[in-house]
């Protein structure tokens, strides 16, 4: 459907209805929840305005530029020119680690919609990670959207620097981090967090890792989805949606996003060029189908985000238009 039929691959879940998000249908949903939020679920009495917190690495950007290319016009000519993702005057660059800790928002639909960034490293700081998600759940966002996991792994990532990571924990080295991510006070937070999200409708969203190059996927993160299971946070499978094309879309091993590409005019130039230099531009990567990946993590989770809309307009024999007509394939 749409500018779906762009890319060589198209991910669609099993056995599962799918609405392909575009800026019109999103904004839509947009406004349709946000006169549902329950009072506790705005940020101000009488204020409408939907929030998603996302709190994470550079992975985690990505997906939030992903989103923000759909809902500022196009999955495939964005623009992306926002705070979060950079190409403005005063943020040229993309959110990084040194800026850790800081809240960056993108807007849309006049403000009915913010995505909010803050650069998370690793669990290890979950002292502090723990202390900013208690405020964040206070100021009762609709959504807040977790991840870390290449900050935990950097050390033996470098030092295996053009090798696959296995899947699973592989030694001791890597099996004693996978214990450290499900220590015993991140599993006491993680729950306690829950438990003040709950009688505020804030959702947590816990996003595992996309396969990828530098560290086991499960190794990060199966004792971690074990340890929140009943806890109120919800898991966000992105294992699934990248497994068959990852090593083709992550263009250094782990980063999928289109990084610095913000304007109409450089999202042309990627269109029509069949090769992409990674930001060091130290090596050419084919790149068969720019940003495929990127969009759809960024697609799974608008369904998760507007999954009401989709049933409220969709669901009980309603059918109420939501969805753009179809663009045809050039």
């Amino acid at each position: 459907p749409g500018e779906a039929w762009w890319y060589h691959k198209l991910w669609i879940p099993y056995s599962c209805g799918y609405h392909r998000f575009t800026a019109k249908s999103a904004e839509k949903c947009v406004l349709h929840m946000s006169d549902k939020l329950p009072n506790v679920n705005k940020t101000a009495p009488g204020n409408d305005t939907m929030v998603v917190i996302f709190l994470g690495d550079s992975a985690l950007r990505g997906i939030v530029c992903g989103i923000s290319r759909i809902l500022s016009g196009s999955e495939i000519y964005g623009p992306c020119i926002n705070p979060i993702c950079g190409g403005m005057d005063d943020f040229k660059e993309p959110v990084g680690y040194k800026k850790m800790g800081l809240t960056f928002t993108a807007e849309f639909f006049g403000g009915k919609l913010q995505l909010k960034f803050i650069y998370a490293k690793s669990f290890y700081d979950f002292f502090r990670i723990d202390w900013v998600l208690v405020d964040i759940i206070k100021n009762n966002p609709y959504a807040i959207v977790f991840n870390t996991g290449i900050w935990d792994y950097d050390n033996i990532a470098r030092a295996h620097r053009g090798q696959d990571a296995a899947e699973y924990c592989e030694n001791n080295e890597t099996m004693a981090i996978s214990n450290k991510r499900a220590a015993p006070f991140i599993n006491e937070s993680f729950w306690i967090d829950a438990a003040l999200a709950k009688p505020r409708s804030v959702r947590l969203i816990y996003r595992n890792s996309h396969y990828n190059q530098r560290y086991g996927v499960h190794c990060a993160d199966d004792k971690v989805e074990a340890m929140i299971e009943g806890s109120g946070w919800e898991i966000w499978d992105n294992r699934r949606i990248s497994k068959e094309v990852w090593k083709e879309q992550n263009w250094d091993g782990f980063h999928f996003e289109r990084i610095y590409t913000t304007t109409v005019q450089k999202h042309e130039w990627l269109v029509n060029s069949s090769t992409y230099y990674n930001f060091l531009q130290y090596k050419n990567y084919v790149w068969p189908s720019a940003g495929m990946l990127e969009i759809q993590f960024a697609q799974s989770l608008l369904q998760s985000l507007f999954h009401q809309c989709l049933m409220d307009k969709l669901g009980n024999g309603r059918n109420e238009p939501i969805v753009d007509s179809i663009a045809s394939h050039p």
